[in-house]
């Protein structure tokens, strides 16, 4: 048989694509020998793979770990702060930096960094505040465990103005800072500030703030409902009570408080966003839907808001729904292959089978090495049972894929579904040369043969089977 150049290109491209998929990345098998305990190998593969790949997150993180276990951390701080410089205010890296620091003894460099992290972590343009807060009360914690007056004060203050307009907060705290107070001390001279002034928002948030640092939430709710009977309509106080009835799964009460907040700043597209979630777990998923559609028709560019309120139809079974979102979608940002792959399982859980094989048809023509679709494709056309559909698709396929074990039985059933015995039996006996182990395929190609009646052609093939096996079983010291 003579192929055609284009035949000859899908093979080689087909064969290297399947190579680059299957083939581990110098990262992965670095992950696997060091799950082994071959240390120095790991090392050796996470640097090879860093040379190429000089800020690949994963694999410093990984680096460092493998030089650790190794006993040898101080190697992996000059990769780490190479990765850090490189990518400024990455709070993981920046904390897996401070750690190995503290851990190798330069307590002076590490307490040097952590400052410096948090000016980076500020610097961002969406400010990381829990992990900010995070790191300053951990130094804050340690420098009061160790006296360190000043670095103690220092945390308490860059705590203090991580509320910029939250001027009273920050005179309280500067006073905590001066007594070195922990939580207890923190919590008596805001309630003492309190006192003077029932309706001081500012003091009563923070005081909610420590409880929750606490993680004494009851607390916390019970300091909110306070103020909310001097202010009702506090957006502070609601979106604080809000989110801890969200943490604790009272989707009831939050859905209340969010609700309140949507009246009280209509415009404000994270009460309706928080409100549309709180409604969906409580099952109901037409005004959680319709909060979520309102979102949407406000931001339509944002990915996240389509996705929102596509996971809301499809997690609550409302494929049709999801299905119509995802084409509106993709209309707007095509090249989404998630996208692509999610709608044609809506499509075939809403029911609409042709859409989903119209769909999958549209992306083999538009990208013929896409592989998976090609199979999804194929797994949809026998369904339906257009046998003579998939004889294309599955020439295409083993053309792409020639050693797959699972295509040429595959194949030789939609042949025979066809009537073709002899293409089936064609199919098996190639079966056969590749993967001479396959039983099923031995047993389906010699029942064929049979039908074809090519009985002497069938037992050739048994004996040589046989003579095949008994000749390895030989070798391998095994008696008859």
């Amino acid at each position: 048989m003579i192929f055609s150049k284009l035949e000859v290109a899908l093979y080689l491209a087909g064969t290297l694509i399947l190579g680059w998929i299957l083939y581990p990345s110098e990262y992965t098998r670095g992950l696997m020998l060091r799950q082994e305990g071959d240390r120095s190998e790991a090392i050796a593969f996470f640097e090879s793979y860093l040379e190429r790949n000089p800020y690949h997150k994963g694999a410093t993180l990984a680096l460092a770990e493998a030089y650790e276990a190794a006993g040898r951390p101080e190697e992996a701080i000059a990769p780490m702060n190479s990765f850090y410089e490189h990518r400024r205010g990455d709070a993981e890296s920046g904390a897996a930096l401070m750690g190995l620091l503290n851990r190798t003894g330069l307590d002076e460099r590490a307490d040097e960094f952590r400052w410096r992290l948090v000016a980076d972590l500020r610097a961002k343009r969406i400010v990381p505040r829990r992990q900010l807060e995070t790191i300053l009360f951990q130094t804050y914690q340690e420098a009061a465990a160790r006296q360190d007056d000043p670095s103690a004060k220092r945390a308490l203050l860059e705590l203090a103005s991580l509320d910029e307009d939250d001027a009273d907060s920050r005179d309280q705290l500067l006073r905590l800072m001066l007594a070195r107070g922990e939580l207890e001390a923190a919590l008596a001279l805001l309630r003492e500030n309190l006192k003077r002034d029932p309706r001081d928002e500012h003091v009563r948030r923070l005081i909610v703030r420590v409880y929750r640092l606490r993680r004494e939430d009851a607390s916390a709710l019970a300091e909110l409902d306070a103020g909310l009977k001097f202010a009702p309509e506090t957006v502070g106080y609601l979106a604080d009570r809000a989110a801890i009835r969200t943490e604790h799964s009272e989707w009831e009460k939050a859905a209340a408080d969010y609700a309140s907040l949507k009246k009280i700043e209509p415009a404000e597209i994270a009460w309706r966003r928080e409100l549309g979630a709180a409604l969906l777990k409580l099952g109901r998923v037409d005004e959680g839907a319709a909060e979520l559609e309102a979102v949407l028709e406000r931001r339509p560019r944002e990915r996240d808001r389509w996705w929102d309120l596509i996971y809301a139809y499809a997690d609550n079974e409302r494929h049709a729904k999801a299905a119509g979102k995802l084409e509106a979608y993709l209309r707007q940002f095509p090249e989404d292959r998630k996208a692509s792959d999610m709608l044609v399982y809506e499509y075939r859980l809403s029911g609409r089978v042709e859409k989903a094989i119209a769909a999958l048809e549209q992306r083999v023509r538009t990208v013929p090495g896409d592989q998976k679709s090609r199979r999804s494709l194929v797994s949809f056309l026998r369904d339906e049972e257009r046998f003579a559909d998939c004889v294309e698709h599955y020439q295409i396929l083993l053309s792409q894929s020639p050693k797959d074990r699972s295509l040429r039985p595959s194949f030789a059933y939609v042949q025979q579904q066809l009537g073709d015995t002899r293409a089936a039996a064609a199919s098996f006996e190639s079966q056969i040369a590749l993967f001479p182990d396959d039983k099923v395929a031995m047993d389906k190609l010699v029942s064929l043969l049979e039908k074809l009646g090519e009985r002497d052609k069938a037992i050739r093939i048994l004996q040589r089977h046989f003579q095949t096996g008994a000749a390895a079983g030989a070798a391998a010291g095994v008696r008859p």
